[in-house]
């Protein structure tokens, strides 16, 4: 692709899921450690045990990653989200509104989701937006798209740049 088929946006941590990620990892290489080291001064089923889910805690730390939204992509038909070791891709052609709403999620519950470790990133429901996908990094800077049959919730860095680029791919009628 060309540099004018394609606009990469930066999805960086908010102040909140960095405060969520780094108590959550604290907590879980602490606990993980503990039970490795406990697991080693033990024998039998217990040493297994604790070595098991110590080794299962840490895991979980890298496994996390996963969770992560790494950046957003418009290209010259699609925006394309980055996240973990997978993308997700919605034609322009479908994105009917777009509206740059700090703070969209407040008031959301999860349906099927993480909730702020790396990010909020799964299917979410609130009285404004009905359901919706998130994949947001930082609740700060979130931009609402609807599509036609589905609205999704992003955080680019530039939200304003982000629907500038939107609206220049879709032939500017958002």
């Amino acid at each position: 692709m060309t540099a004018q088929s394609l606009q990469t946006f930066s999805a960086p941590l908010g102040r909140s899921i960095l405060t969520i990620t780094a108590v959550s990892l604290i907590f879980l290489i602490a606990v993980g450690t503990l039970q490795i080291f406990l697991g080693f001064q033990r024998v039998g089923s217990q040493r297994t045990i604790l070595l098991c889910v110590g080794g299962y805690l840490l895991l979980l730390v890298c496994a996390s990653l996963l969770l992560k939204v790494q950046g957003y992509n418009v290209t010259k038909d699609h925006l394309v989200v980055k996240w973990g070791a997978w993308t997700k891709k919605f034609p322009l052609a479908s994105i009917m509104k777009v509206q740059v709403k700090p703070y969209a999620l407040r008031g959301s519950i999860r349906l099927m989701a993480n909730g702020g470790v790396w990010s909020y990133l799964g299917r979410f429901s609130s009285n404004e937006l009905g359901r919706f996908s998130s994949y947001v990094s930082d609740p700060e800077k979130t931009v609402i798209i609807s599509l036609a049959d589905n609205t999704i919730v992003v955080s680019p860095q530039d939200p304003t740049g982000f629907v500038a680029a939107l609206g220049s791919k879709s032939g500017g009628g958002l």
